[in-house]
């Protein structure tokens, strides 16, 4: 059922709704506000493959937002994020091939990789 909490009242726990933080540039915060997240731009080295990384956390989002300039503002896109079915490891170092066959043939919508238990 649907939380009755008036900060998550429109979320709704049956499709694992929450609101969570993507660390960018401001150059690609404007972009994912205008046409939406994808992953033509997203880094093949991170820790997941190519994927849209979000954190429950504004810490770890702003590791994400890094510039090449210094001086240039970090960004946090607070995104509305349906997670559907949920493929959880706390591998520090996961197989990204098996992940990617994971989303490809739709056995998870979302990989939840948990660092702090890594």
């Amino acid at each position: 059922a649907c939380s009755t909490d008036p900060w998550s009242r429109s979320r709704c726990a049956k499709v694992n709704e929450c609101l969570l933080l993507h660390g960018t540039v401001a150059e690609s915060a404007v972009r994912i506000c205008r046409d939406g997240f994808s992953t033509r731009h997203a880094a093949r080295r991170s820790t997941c493959g190519a994927a849209v990384y979000l954190a429950d956390s504004a810490t770890k989002a702003d590791e994400y937002a890094s510039p090449e300039d210094p001086g240039a503002a970090r960004v946090l896109v607070i995104s509305r994020v349906l997670g559907g079915v949920v493929h959880y490891t706390a591998d520090a170092a996961p197989d990204k091939e098996e992940l990617t066959e994971l989303m490809t043939t739709c056995k998870c919508d979302t990989i939840l990789n948990d660092r702090e238990a890594c």
